[in-house]
């Protein structure tokens, strides 16, 4: 996504039953089910069982009432036929996909001849980017050279690591030094006192995420969403993401921003999502993002990015089914795992989930 075009926003977590959607009655219901829920459900903050209950990703919900049978795709959950397999362990529902015909590949690499050309161009430019190759803006050079007469911290940079101005602004907004230290002073609180995922999302993920995708700007207002059990396989247990980007198909003509409108005339509760969530009612998403507090497994998280990817990928397949097309300019959907400070790239393919190296 370019930096015009391609917005975020994020989608807290949050507990409730849905069924899939299909008449407006069933979308009103919905909305009025969760509603109620979050009304039950408001505190300060998560105490540390609801977060167990989040890392599990524990929920029940009705089967739907009629499904596409197509090949196969990134499938990330377990048999929820029963309330024992609903709660199975994440390592369980994962022990359970071996037995399927999903693959795993934990290991993303450049040197994997089976990986797209995109992928490959992809995974190359990230590659120079967790190298520190030009991603500071020259324009800030001669202040990081000043602080680091009184800040060994600053001796670090080297010159390959600047871009002229012109060309790294064109890619993004380059924070500046005190907005980064900030974020690095609220994630060493959160690391040396133990705070809860909560706090990490608030403190430090999300201004993190918001100032690479927003620049200055103001925040957005958050609320919760999940994915329909609509866009689900057989025996799927739905999950949640904590953030997603979305393209604004209104940022460079008018023509995307139509042909969505007119597209929402047929689709489930007239949106252009596998979530009925209403800010994303007509802006595709295009990465999620998934975040863990440190020393949990990250088990949990790949169930939840996989299985959403999945309704993504479902969602997608039915629409070129009716239109005739294919999945030849989009061979993966990219996604973005975090666990403190770690963070990691994930793609999900049509036959297999992809986990590249962290980085820290």
């Amino acid at each position: 996504c370019h930096r015009s075009d391609c917005k975020g926003v994020q989608l807290t977590q949050q507990h409730h039953s849905l069924s899939p959607p299909g008449t407006q009655s069933t979308c009103r219901k919905r909305k009025r089910n969760m509603s109620e829920h979050s009304a039950k459900r408001q505190r300060v903050g998560p105490s540390e069982e609801d977060e167990e209950d989040v890392t599990n990703g524990i929920l029940e919900t009705p089967r739907a009432n009629s499904m596409l049978r197509r090949g196969q795709t990134t499938l990330v959950s377990a048999d929820s036929q029963s309330q024992t397999s609903g709660r199975s362990s994440p390592s369980k529902q994962m022990d359970a996909l071996e037995l399927s015909d999903f693959k795993w590949n934990r290991q993303l690499s450049i040197d994997n001849p089976e990986i797209p050309d995109e992928l490959y161009e992809f995974l190359t430019e990230m590659s120079s980017c967790n190298s520190g190759i030009g991603i500071i803006s020259q324009s800030l050079k001669a202040e990081l050279k000043e602080r680091s007469k009184t800040d060994r911290s600053f001796r670090t940079f080297q010159d390959f690591m600047f871009a002229d101005p012109n060309i790294r602004d064109a890619i993004g907004y380059t924070p500046l030094i005190d907005e980064v230290e900030q974020i690095v002073n609220e994630a060493r609180e959160c690391q040396q006192y133990s705070h809860p995922e909560a706090s990490w999302n608030g403190s430090v993920h999300f201004p993190l995420l918001h100032r690479a995708i927003y620049g200055p700007r103001r925040q957005q207002k958050l609320v919760g969403v999940m994915n329909w059990q609509e866009y689900l396989k057989k025996n799927t247990v739905p999950k949640m993401v904590d953030y997603t980007f979305y393209i604004d198909p209104s940022a460079d003509t008018p023509a995307p921003a139509h042909a969505i409108m007119q597209l929402r005339k047929i689709l489930p509760c007239s949106v252009i999502n596998h979530t009925d969530y209403r800010p994303l009612r007509d802006r595709p998403m295009a990465v999620t993002v998934e975040t863990k507090r440190r020393h949990v497994s990250l088990e949990a998280a790949e169930l939840q990015t996989g299985t959403w990817h999945s309704a993504h990928w479902e969602f997608l397949s039915r629409r070129l089914e009716k239109t005739g097309g294919t999945f030849d300019k989009l061979s993966f959907l990219p996604g973005i795992l975090v666990q403190g400070h770690d963070w990691s790239f994930v793609v999900t393919t049509r036959e297999e989930v992809l986990y590249n190296n962290k980085v820290t």
